[in-house]
């Protein structure tokens, strides 16, 4: 509501009427197009993991009913950033880059970590002080301070079975 998350949460009598700051929230996350091999359990926790700590699956990616796409639900954090796609790498299938789908990226403050504002509304930040440009580097990867992604030359990410995964980072959207 009003681009601000609303959490949820089971009523009991001791439940207080104040605002919390939440540092980390759960997104759902879709990943189109992946190749049946990397449909396994291992493949795709990997995968979710690159975005954040892994929660479940929807049930048609579950049940393998939809291929088309992975749907997954991730906890991300304040301070982390969300990757506009994934660098799978196997001896296969070479390097390949699939898109990552975010249902809704939440707006995040960098300065107190917290989500539901973003730097230039929180209330913790002091006014004279203005933000400098971000840099964003993860798994070997930069962003640099504006434009796209681009590949550093140290691939640093892990292997599963001989297949490397990393990210492709883009700036934190306000959606």
């Amino acid at each position: 509501m009003d681009n601000r998350p609303m959490v949820l949460k089971k009523w009991s009598t001791s439940v207080r009427m104040e605002q919390e700051s939440h540092t980390s929230i759960p997104i759902w996350v879709k990943f189109s197009n992946l190749p049946l091999h990397f449909w396994t359990k291992e493949c795709l926790a990997k995968m979710e993991s690159l975005v954040g700590v892994p929660l479940f699956m929807d049930t048609a990616t579950q049940l393998a009913t939809k291929i088309s796409c992975v749907w997954v639900c991730v906890e991300v954090s304040a301070n982390s950033v969300l990757p506009d796609s994934v660098v799978i790498e196997s001896k296969a299938d070479g390097r390949e880059v699939f898109s990552i789908i975010y249902d809704w990226k939440p707006h995040a403050c960098s300065h107190c970590h917290t989500f539901g504002h973003d730097d230039v509304l929180c209330f913790k930040r002091p006014r004279s002080i203005s933000p400098a440009p971000k840099q964003y580097t993860l798994n070997g990867f930069s962003t640099g301070e504006k434009g796209g992604p681009s590949l550093s030359a140290k691939f640093g990410v892990s292997l599963i079975g001989g297949i490397r995964f990393g990210t492709l980072l883009g700036p934190r959207s306000a959606n």
